[in-house]
């Protein structure tokens, strides 16, 4: 799959999914059986995300609250500026937090999971936009 370069492109072709609920967790000590989505080492030691499921079933304590990955289908790639900071900036003014985690092919946002509507409904009206730009 070709990556998507272009900035007008890609807002337009954002694909964005929800593909599950997350919570963070002290990565020490996890079981074996719990598949994190994403590991950080941070100054003050390493935590995981790992699906609420997996916490639930290995009583794993986690803190904050559980968070919905939406994950953008867009190829993108890392060459393409702006693209990330654009979809925080709009989640931002719809006083969404987010924090986003890039892969090597696709952008993953972490949004409080009752919020996760609203997101997507921002993210949508942003990428009709583009689209009207790109038609015009």
């Amino acid at each position: 799959m070709e990556n998507i370069v272009d900035f007008d492109s890609a807002l337009a072709r954002l694909e964005p999914a929800v593909r599950g609920t997350y919570v963070y967790c002290d990565a020490e000590g996890l079981s074996a059986d719990i598949v994190p989505f994403a590991v950080i080492a941070e100054a003050e030691g390493t935590c995981a995300l790992i699906p609420l499921e997996q916490a639930r079933e290995h009583d794993v304590a986690y803190s904050h609250e559980p968070l919905s990955r939406i994950s953008l289908g867009i190829n993108l790639s890392v060459k393409l500026q702006g693209l990330t900071g654009t979809v925080a900036q709009n989640l931002a003014a719809a006083q969404i937090p987010c924090n986003v985690i890039s892969g090597m092919r696709h952008d993953h946002l972490f949004v409080p999971k009752h919020r996760a509507h609203d997101a997507m409904a921002t993210l949508d009206r942003l990428s009709r936009q583009a689209r009207g730009w790109a038609q015009s």
